[in-house]
């Protein structure tokens, strides 16, 4: 069975225990490119559950609701790296063969702490528009594994 569902986020940053004030407003630029290099073969849904400022539950219900096989997640700072990884937690947990797919800044300077986390299926060190796109397809036989930038 191949993907064809796939959702890129950005988590809710206050879904850190310690962060109590930031507010950062981010346009989700990133995931918006990654939407356009397969938004041709594959279906897109982009939630920003910090720009909506989504609670745990409220993120939950959206992927139980839109049920994506592929879940990839944006993390721009190690600082919010939690939150990145709260969010592939909740997806495993609603179903455990959503691919999770962590990406952005964090996974880029720091991945080996994401790539052990046991909700973590890969990670995207580097520039991902290609490489994302290459795994996709490789996840639908339609490609080989990417030779470099995924864990």
């Amino acid at each position: 069975m191949g993907i064809s569902k796939i959702s890129l986020i950005y988590p809710n940053f206050k879904w850190n225990e310690w962060v109590t004030s930031t507010r950062w407003d981010v346009h989700p630029y990133n995931i918006c490119l990654l939407s356009s290099m397969i938004r041709d073969k594959y279906e897109i849904n982009i939630i920003d559950a910090n720009f909506y400022n989504m609670s745990e539950e409220e993120f939950y219900k959206t992927i139980l609701d839109t049920k994506p096989d592929i879940l990839g997640i944006s993390i721009l700072t190690n600082e919010y790296a939690s939150s990145g990884l709260k969010a592939a937690k909740i997806a495993k947990k609603i179903d455990p063969r959503i691919k999770t797919i962590v990406g952005g800044v964090s996974a880029t300077s720091n991945p080996k702490p994401l790539i052990e986390f046991p909700y973590v299926d890969y990670v995207v060190v580097g520039e991902g528009e290609y490489v994302f796109r290459e795994l996709c397809d490789f996840f639908n036989d339609k490609g080989d594994f990417p030779k470099k930038g995924v864990l």
